[in-house]
């Protein structure tokens, strides 16, 4: 069963994917203004959700399963995640990564604290490139939730920059929020893992 992602005062997540229809159609007959602005206010609503789930794709861009939404949204110390290949678990656990590292709302519940670094475990760098590119891009913000850093005169939470080190990707600066996603890997030499703290 899949669920679809809300969009703001749309219903919420776990009822019918009501935000991936189109606004029913509106003719316009005659000059009514009401009729007139009833189709501008369609079309303005039409044209946010396309903006959402474009530059919100961990948020509005693709559906769920309903055992991956209550995963997302699980705020348990411990999670463990099993379920059959191809079914979404890494993409799962990439969303909630990203909600995780933006959603300032949600860190009073997690932590005392404002985190301010998370550990993403893979196990070569070879493999963090892999995934990066054909995972974590899909899901991570896009247009201008990628690139400013204030949003209608707020603070773009999502604004988010890669970080390379011999042309290696080792983390994920959400630039405005303040967290890092470090990519760390089991090839590693333990040494190193053992003397990092994250959130």
């Amino acid at each position: 069963e899949h669920i679809a992602a809300p969009v703001p005062d749309l219903p919420p997540p776990l009822e019918p994917p009501t935000m991936l229809l189109a606004p029913p159609p509106v003719r316009v007959e005659g000059n009514d203004p009401n009729l007139i602005t009833a189709k501008i206010e369609l079309m303005l609503l039409k044209q946010r959700q396309v903006e959402l789930r474009e530059g919100l794709p961990f948020l509005y861009g693709w559906k769920w399963y309903s055992w991956a939404r209550a995963f997302y949204e699980s705020t348990n110390k411990f999670n463990l995640l099993c379920a059959a290949n191809q079914a979404s678990k890494s993409s799962t656990q990439i969303r909630k990564a990203i909600n995780w590292a933006t959603n300032e709302e949600l860190w009073p519940s997690l932590w005392r604290h404002t985190p301010n670094q998370f550990w993403y475990l893979y196990p070569t760098s070879k493999q963090v490139s892999i995934e990066f590119e054909t995972k974590w891009k899909k899901f991570l913000p896009t247009g201008k939730y990628k690139d400013e850093l204030i949003i209608d005169g707020k603070p773009n939470l999502y604004a988010w920059k890669a970080h390379y080190k011999n042309k290696e990707l080792f983390g994920i600066e959400f630039i405005v929020s303040g967290v890092w996603i470090y990519f760390k890997t089991y090839a590693q030499d333990a040494q190193s893992l053992q003397t990092g703290t994250c959130d």
